[in-house]
C-alpha cells in the first residue's frame, strides 16, 4: 500500500491559473509541494491543468474557459506556459520564485501571483503580462497562513481561499473576495477551511479536517450556508469538480477503506437545487487501501465527471446520466495523482510511480504530466522549455 493513512488536499500547496482572451487560456490545479521529474532533466515543482471550451467552472483541480490549447506548470525555471496544447512551452516572468508560487491567475494582460511568505499571504499583480508588478494591499488576517488558492470564474479573478496554520489539518480558513472595479480585497470568514469552486457565480467550499464538509455562498463569499450530505456518504472525502450541462452541480465522494478490505468506494452525485438534495448517479469500488480525508482525483471534461484511480493508472468518465467508460494512462505500476480539464474529450493526467533502486532501503515517487494526443486515445509526457514567453 503506497498511500497509507491520510492524503489530505488541505495540507497541499494549492495552485491555480486562469488565462482568458488571446494567447494562453485559463488553467487550474492543485498538487502537493514536491519536486517531480517530468521530461528529461526538467524538474517540475507543482503541476496544473490546461483548459478549453467546456463551460465547466474553476476549482482547485479544473477550469473551463472560452478557448483551448493553453496550459501551465510551475517548474524549476519559472511558470511554464503553453498556447498549443503542450507542443511548445515558455516561461512567464514572475516576481515570486516558482518554488514559492502557490497560485496564479491570468486574464488578458492582467496577472496575479500568490504565495505565502513568512506565514503571511502575498499577492503580486501585473497589468502588462508580467512586465511590471505591484504588491496588492490585503486585509489583515490575524493568524499565520498555511496555503492559498486564487479562484477565478473562467473570465477573471474572483477571490482567494486560504487556510490558517493554527488549526487541525489546516481546517480553519477564510475567503478574500476581489473587486476588479476597485482593485480591492475584502475578508470574509468561512465555516471551515478548504478549496473553493466558482460555478456560475455560486461559490462551493469543501474542506474541514478530513474534507467531509460542504458549504455554499450565493453572494460572492459574504456569507456561507453549510449543506448536509446524504447519510450514505457520511465520512467520505468530498470534491466539487464542476457542473453538468443541465446546470446541476457534481459532487465526488470518496469513502475510505473499511475493515480488512483492500478497496475503497467512489460515488458521483448531482444536485439541481443548490445542494439541498443530492442524487447518486454512479458508484464504483476501486482497488486501494486509503484513509480518511483522501479525495479521488476528479475533473469536469465536457459533460462528464472524470474520476481517477488513487491506486491504479485508470480513470472513469461518468456522464450526467451515470453512463461510464474507463481509460488507462501511464505504466502498469503507476497511479493517478491529479486530473485536469484539457479543453478536449480527454483530460491531462498527472501520474505517480515508485522507483525502488536495487540495494536502496527507500523508494522515490516519480511524477509525470501526461498529455493526450489529438484523438485523446494515448498520452505522453509533457516537455518543457527554458525560453521566455508572453501571455499576449
Amino acid at each position: 500500500m503506497r498511500r497509507s493513512g491520510r492524503r489530505i488536499l488541505l495540507l497541499s500547496s494549492m495552485v491555480a491559473i486562469v488565462v482568458t482572451g488571446a494567447g494562453v487560456v485559463g488553467l487550474s490545479g492543485m498538487a502537493s509541494n514536491r519536486i517531480a521529474i517530468v521530461s528529461g532533466s526538467k524538474q517540475v515543482v507543482r503541476l496544473v491543468s490546461i483548459s478549453g471550451n467546456t463551460g465547466s467552472a474553476l476549482s482547485g483541480d479544473n477550469v473551463g474557459v472560452n478557448t483551448g490549447g493553453g496550459g501551465w506548470a510551475l517548474s524549476n525555471v519559472g511558470v511554464q506556459v503553453t498556447e498549443d496544447g503542450g507542443a511548445k512551452w515558455g516561461v512567464l516572468n514572475s516576481p515570486i520564485p516558482a518554488t514559492s508560487v502557490e497560485s496564479v491567475i491570468v486574464s488578458g494582460n492582467s496577472v496575479w501571483v500568490a504565495a505565502v511568505e513568512n506565514s503571511a499571504l502575498v499577492v503580486e499583480a501585473s497589468n502588462d503580462s508580467g512586465g511590471s508588478w505591484t504588491s496588492q494591499v490585503l486585509p489583515s488576517l490575524g493568524l499565520p497562513v498555511a496555503n492559498v488558492t486564487l479562484v477565478g470564474d473562467g473570465k477573471s479573478l474572483v477571490g482567494a481561499a486560504f487556510n490558517f496554520q493554527s488549526s487541525s489539518n489546516f481546517s480553519n480558513g477564510g475567503w478574500l473576495g476581489y473587486s476588479n472595479a476597485s482593485n480591492s480585497w475584502n475578508y470574509h470568514s468561512t465555516p471551515f477551511g478548504g478549496s473553493v469552486t466558482d460555478i456560475n457565480g455560486t461559490l462551493w467550499l469543501v474542506g474541514g479536517p478530513i474534507n467531509t464538509q460542504l458549504a455554499v455562498s450565493t453572494n460572492q463569499g459574504d456569507s456561507w450556508t453549510v449543506r448536509s450530505i446524504p447519510s450514505a456518504i457520511d465520512g467520505s472525502a468530498l470534491t466539487v469538480p464542476g457542473s453538468f450541462s443541465d446546470g446541476s452541480v457534481a459532487l465526488v465522494a470518496t469513502t475510505p477503506t473499511q475493515g480488512n478490505s483492500s478497496n475503497y468506494l467512489a460515488t458521483v452525485l448531482k444536485s439541481s437545487d443548490g445542494g439541498l438534495t443530492w442524487k447518486a448517479t454512479y458508484s464504483t469500488v476501486e482497488p486501494g487501501m486509503i484513509g480518511e480525508g483522501v479525495t479521488s482525483p476528479s475533473a469536469m471534461i465536457g459533460n462528464s465527471v472524470v474520476v481517477g484511480g488513487i491506486e491504479s493508472p485508470t480513470f472513469t468518465s461518468i456522464t450526467e446520466n451515470g453512463q461510464s467508460s474507463v481509460s488507462t494512462v501511464g505504466i502498469s505500476n503507476s497511479s493517478i495523482q491529479n486530473l485536469w480539464n484539457s479543453g478536449s474529450a480527454s483530460p491531462w493526467v498527472e501520474t505517480v510511480s515508485s522507483s525502488c533502486p536495487t540495494g536502496k532501503s527507500s523508494c522515490t515517487d516519480l511524477y509525470q504530466l501526461m498529455v493526450p494526443n489529438a484523438t485523446g486515445t494515448q498520452w505522453q509526457p509533457a516537455g518543457f522549455s527554458s525560453s521566455s514567453a508572453s501571455t499576449s
